[in-house]
């Protein structure tokens, strides 16, 4: 039975705002249609801010491939979070018809708001975590950028952009290297297309899909303002670039203000 996602709901253990990313489990999503768990692991340990996190900039050598033929490591990332405490319902599992499109299903039949996936809240990346990580001496001149283009409201994207790119540069050294090497490389949204495809769109559609890559292309400009991230292995990549805005924009939701993306969770669509 194929699981589709109703909401991601914060559990009734979690304090106010303040703490919102303290409790375990934070998120879970419920089954629309059709429970178990455990004590959850430690979550994934985060590199020091020494202010040397950012050193491997440019490093390719067990790197993330980013090109569109490169194939997902669907099994990496599921062996990944179970390991970091993420618990699952009985027969979840993730499957696919074409290997580069993955959903989840479930062999057994689930009651209707059933929790299908729990996240613990330290796996949880969200854009008010990353400003407190990077803080405004390397994510200040770029948000002021987009603020002088009229742009505030995307600055909670615009961090978590900043974050695939920088757990990115660590390679496999970054503790959430299995989760993005299992990410889609090949995008079809509108930060993804020429201008020819523009032009085959009904005049709506069109809008919206332009409206997309310019933000990508804002999101790119202000790059160029956060320091370790300004080199030309980064900012000269357009490729790497549009994946990394692509995984921001399709993988995060917004919560009470904050941008946030919760490994696994985003499988159940």
């Amino acid at each position: 039975m194929k699981l589709h996602l109703a909401f991601l709901a914060v559990a009734a253990a979690l304090a106010p705002a303040a703490s919102a990313f303290n409790a375990k489990p934070v998120f879970s999503a419920a089954a629309r249609a059709s429970s178990s768990a455990g004590a959850p692991a430690a979550p994934p340990a985060r590199a020091a801010d020494t202010g040397s996190t950012l050193s491997m900039v440019g490093a390719t050598a067990g790197g993330i491939d980013v090109s569109e033929r490169t194939q997902r490591d669907i099994s990496g990332m599921d062996g990944w979070a179970t390991q970091f405490g993420v618990q699952k319902s009985d027969g979840y599992q993730l499957t696919s018809n074409d290997n580069v499109d993955f959903s989840v299903m479930t062999n057994v039949d689930l009651p209707t708001g059933s929790p299908v996936v729990f996240v613990p809240s330290g796996m949880v990346l969200s854009s008010s975590k990353v400003y407190e990580e990077y803080g405004p001496g390397m994510l200040g001149e770029a948000e002021g950028q987009l603020a002088q283009a009229g742009l505030e409201y995307q600055v909670p994207l615009f961090r978590l952009f900043v974050k695939v790119l920088a757990e990115y540069s660590q390679g496999q050294n970054s503790p959430y290297f299995p989760y993005f090497n299992a990410m889609p490389r090949l995008y079809n949204n509108g930060a993804s297309m020429t201008n020819a495809c523009f032009d085959c769109l009904p005049p709506y559609a069109a809008w919206l899909a332009v409206k997309e890559r310019t933000n990508k292309v804002n999101f790119h400009k202000a790059l160029r303002f956060v320091p370790n991230l300004n080199g030309p292995e980064i900012c000269d990549n357009d490729d790497l670039v549009k994946w990394a805005y692509n995984v921001a924009t399709t993988r995060s939701f917004e919560w009470n203000g904050d941008r946030i993306i919760a490994p696994m969770a985003d499988m159940v669509s």
